[in-house]
């Protein structure tokens, strides 16, 4: 696989703007490689922050902590963090080898969405 660098400048061009809408936040920003770190602290929302935090964990080969974090997000009223914690939730756990636990991250995504079909906002 080839990896492609860019310059700062083209990192700050190709970004975009976070919202309320924004799921997985880190995995949704551009940084440049190292820095990612840099970038889960540069999150003004506390709850994004934590969320990029749990991507990290997870990314970083420590599945337990990125499981332990999003749990406190599983019933957000966010639906935002609610979809960013089950789906990292779902793939921690399966990491783990916790299929009972991944099954209620899958069960409450499929909830977010009926909801979210059923009243749009």
């Amino acid at each position: 696989m080839i990896f492609q660098t860019h310059s700062r400048k083209e990192y700050r061009r190709n970004e975009r703007k976070m919202d309320e809408n924004t799921v997985l936040p880190l995995i949704n920003s551009t940084f440049e490689p190292g820095h990612a770190l840099e970038k889960e602290d540069s999150f003004k929302d506390k709850n994004f922050r934590d969320i990029a935090l749990a991507e990290l964990y997870y990314f970083s080969g420590e599945a337990q902590k990125c499981s332990d974090l999003t749990e406190i997000y599983l019933m957000s009223p966010r639906l935002e963090l609610q979809l960013s914690a089950c789906m990292l939730y779902v793939y921690s756990n399966l990491t783990l080898g916790k299929a009972r636990a991944s099954r209620r991250g899958l069960d409450t995504i499929r909830e977010c969405v009926k909801k979210e079909f059923a009243n749009p906002t």
